[in-house]
């Protein structure tokens, strides 16, 4: 009977040894998780900030006290850009978009020293003295109180209050972010027979700050910016027209911020009554995006 022709191709081929089959298995691995893991690497569009936030507020001693306490935190943000807002005039074409910044995995230290030594009315001395200092991992952002306006052009109708890149940021101290506790070690003034107490508890430390300025908008916080899609021109010109400054015991930075060279830099120095002093530094880069004027329906 004559060979069957397929049995004469199958003869042919040659065995494996044990390194070209391993070879072959590792090269079908790499061709099979290819495919996967390509579209993870291209849709990865969001624009991310990294950076650093310094600052320390000090308390000094007041009357008949000397000394100071120091708070300092070092802030290293990571943020995406999240959630938009546009702003459209009055025929419905966007303008410009507040862009929300979103915790990627940020952290943080902080740090308390120093105290304070006062004179007693009746001769001696008091003192309180404050130790502590913690570290972790999250947001650093107040949600929804981080931010930047992208406008659609470097002369858009709002370049005067909102120039393309005005960015701010905050930690608000009625609802901070991140919170350590600090030991306060208090001895009182001394008896008329010499005795001293001595008392400890534990005090929190609460992370509090400003970036750029006070606004009398924050277009996403609660209640009403958190769930709007636009915002009108006329009423986003006459709120960011508004200049507001107010008094802070944390550190807070007065000035308008800009990106500049895809770059949030700068820093600032505040008092509270010249009873605490701040100071904040920060440098922060990232993509500055541009946004291209589109006709929409209100």
């Amino acid at each position: 009977m004559a060979p069957n022709p397929k049995s004469r191709q199958m003869a042919t081929i040659p065995k494996l040894n044990a390194p070209s089959r391993l070879a072959l298995a590792m090269l079908a691995l790499v061709l099979f998780i290819l495919p996967m893991a390509a579209p993870a690497r291209a849709a990865d569009p969001v624009s991310v900030w990294k950076g650093t936030i310094t600052m320390a507020q000090t308390v000094h001693g007041r009357s008949s006290c000397t000394g100071e306490v120091t708070h300092a935190w070092i802030l290293n943000v990571r943020w995406k850009e999240g959630q938009s807002i546009e702003v459209k005039d009055m025929q419905g074409k966007v303008v410009g978009r507040f862009v929300r910044l979103e915790d990627a995995g940020s952290s943080w230290h902080g740090k308390s020293s120093g105290g304070h030594v006062c004179t007693c009315m009746h001769g001696g001395t008091s003192s309180k003295r404050e130790s502590g200092q913690d570290q972790g991992m999250g947001q650093v952002l107040t949600p929804g109180w981080g931010w930047i306006f992208y406008s659609t052009g470097q002369d858009g109708p709002l370049s005067a209050v909102l120039p393309n890149g005005t960015y701010t940021l905050l930690s608000n101290p009625g609802v901070s972010t991140q919170q350590y506790q600090a030991d306060m070690v208090s001895h009182s003034c001394p008896t008329s027979d010499g005795r001293v107490d001595v008392s400890r508890r534990k005090i929190p430390i609460s992370l509090a700050y400003k970036i750029g300025g006070f606004f009398p908008f924050e277009p996403f916080a609660a209640p009403g910016g958190a769930n709007q899609k636009s915002l009108l021109l006329p009423m986003v010109q006459a709120l960011a027209s508004q200049k507001l400054v107010i008094p802070s015991a944390s550190p807070y930075d007065e000035q308008r911020r800009q990106i500049k060279d895809s770059r949030m830099q700068g820093s600032a120095e505040n008092k509270f009554h010249n009873a605490i002093s701040n100071t904040i530094s920060w440098d922060i880069t990232g993509k500055l995006l541009t946004i291209t004027p589109v006709k929409t329906t209100r």
